[in-house]
């Protein structure tokens, strides 16, 4: 198995061929499903999506919508991104946010608060008219 090496991070070709299907430019306007067995390292490659293309589109504040069922995965993965400095927001459903500011590289929700709540839609749509943004569901 081929891997690719980014500062001491070894991506498991799988994951590397799902960044790559999701940050390329010939892939641009496309859907990626990414199905791999529970430990594989799916939540890796969303969490380098923005990074991968901040770096390629020589921007600043692209950013990921993160659909999750579970409390506990987000939770946990909230924790770890905080711990390295990584902006990340959670929308509730009923949340009173105003703005979501470039920093944010995150946010993450359940499929409630993304679609149940018209406030949280405009914004969203507000909120990202002038940024890179991917969605992903964990």
């Amino acid at each position: 198995m081929t891997a690719l090496k980014l500062d001491g991070l070894v991506l498991k070709e799988e994951q590397k061929a799902a960044l790559y299907a999701v940050t390329s430019k010939k892939s641009k306007k496309q859907d990626c499903l990414c199905i791999l067995p529970t430990g594989f390292g799916k939540s890796l490659i969303f969490q380098l999506i923005p990074f991968v293309v901040d770096r390629l589109e020589k921007v600043s504040h692209s950013c990921v919508l993160v659909v999750s069922p579970l409390n506990a995965i987000i939770s946990d993965q909230i924790e770890k991104l905080k711990e390295r400095g990584v902006g990340v927001k959670v929308l509730k459903k009923d949340d009173q946010l105003v703005s979501i500011d470039d920093t944010v590289k995150f946010v993450y929700g359940h499929a409630e608060a993304f679609v149940g709540d018209q406030s949280v839609r405009t914004l969203l749509r507000s909120s990202f008219k002038d940024r890179k943004c991917c969605g992903t569901c964990s």
